[in-house]
């Protein structure tokens, strides 16, 4: 009688054996890797997710009142893309924005919000907070790493006119 030897059932074993190392070094490296949250909205996803409908309510409220508009012509406009691109200065670079009201309600009573942050991180985010005055209000960056960066606007009249922005910039 030829005995031979097989050797499948130690295939299978080492099968399970290498998944399971799999699965411990997926769980390992991603514990490194946060979750990336979009935050154009300024909220949990869970949050936007559930009010969607009503953001898309008061965003289209926000857009019938008033207009936002960057009023540095010293900027140059990159692309031909639906969010518009712009070339910045990484030192010191001030924009200037202009709020025009289209049915005659009072600018000077949003409270703006804007959000610097790197596309796909939160670790180099900047919270600024302005002050309107007579429609308009500025920030000024601090020194930015060169590259691409998104600038994310709330602008908040009441509960019921909230309007959010975001615009793409590549600092130079």
């Amino acid at each position: 009688m030829d005995k031979k030897k097989t050797f499948w059932p130690y295939g299978i074993l080492l099968s399970i054996f290498g998944i399971v190392l799999a699965c411990i070094a997926t769980i390992i490296v991603a514990s490194y890797f946060p979750v990336y949250d979009d935050d154009f909205y300024f909220d949990t996803y869970q949050n936007v997710e559930s009010n969607f409908n009503e953001i898309q309510k008061k965003q289209a409220k926000f857009d019938e009142n008033f207009k936002l508009e960057i009023q540095n012509d010293k900027i140059t406009i990159i692309g031909k893309r639906k969010i518009k691109s712009y070339e910045i200065k990484a030192e010191n670079q001030k924009l200037d924005f202009k709020i025009s009201s289209l049915k005659g309600l009072n600018t000077d009573d949003i409270e703006v919000q804007l959000l610097l942050t790197r596309a796909h991180t939160s670790e180099f985010d900047m919270l600024f907070e302005e002050k309107i005055e007579n429609g308009n209000f500025s920030v000024t960056f601090p020194k930015l790493e060169t590259g691409r960066w998104q600038l994310k606007i709330k602008l908040k009249l009441n509960e019921d006119n909230i309007g959010f922005f975001s615009y793409e910039l590549n600092a130079q």
